[in-house]
């Protein structure tokens, strides 16, 4: 049995295959999910928002004609529309908006992702931010990594690491910075500004 790519799935979808968008979203839920909960944190919202988008996918198969790279496209709906609930919950809460480290480090990758639809300078970009993440001291690193990667909020990262929520807000805030300078070349020349003014 052939094994088929995302673009070959894409392209049956755009036909209106049924078999080939249950493929994409056996493949991708989970992982469309997990990406929405470490943004969210709150697992029936983000259940909600990758249906919405699967959903959406489907009923505007012809909308799909420009898409060059599936995973990135479907990561970007996903997160628009987690920001768009935060911000939506922000109003109705009264509250000033605030997105956290950890959202805000998604906007850095989505914007990348979003600038280069490219694969193969997809994979050189994931190469550069894993070397980024690599380069980050020790502790900085590690803070990071189960922030970014595992979803733990910062009260949780301080009990496990035996530190306080301000120094683990520290450690965040520190590899930001680093990884703004690390993916530099990576970006376009007017998002670079904005991140070296933040």
């Amino acid at each position: 049995m052939t094994v088929q790519t995302d673009t070959e799935y894409l392209q049956r979808i755009i036909k209106g295959d049924k078999v080939a968008f249950d493929m994409i979203f056996l493949k991708y839920y989970s992982i469309l999910l997990n990406y929405a909960c470490k943004i969210l944190k709150d697992t029936l919202q983000a259940e909600d928002i990758v249906q919405d988008v699967f959903f959406q996918l489907w009923i505007k198969q012809q909308q799909l004609i420009s898409v060059k790279s599936l995973s990135p496209y479907l990561h970007t709906a996903v997160h628009n529309l987690c920001i768009s609930q935060i911000r939506k919950q922000s109003k109705n809460d009264s509250k000033e908006i605030d997105l956290n480290p950890l959202v805000e480090f998604e906007i850095l990758y989505k914007e990348i992702i979003q600038y280069h639809e490219d694969s193969a300078i997809s994979n050189d970009l994931k190469k550069a931010l894993d070397k980024a993440i690599n380069s980050l001291p020790g502790k900085c690193r590690v803070v990071f990594i189960l922030s970014r990667n595992f979803g733990f909020r910062n009260t949780e990262i301080a009990e496990f690491l035996e530190i306080s929520v301000k120094a683990v807000e520290k450690h965040i805030t520190r590899a930001l910075s680093q990884l703004r300078f690390g993916l530099i070349e990576y970006l376009p020349l007017g998002f670079v500004f904005f991140l070296l003014h933040q």
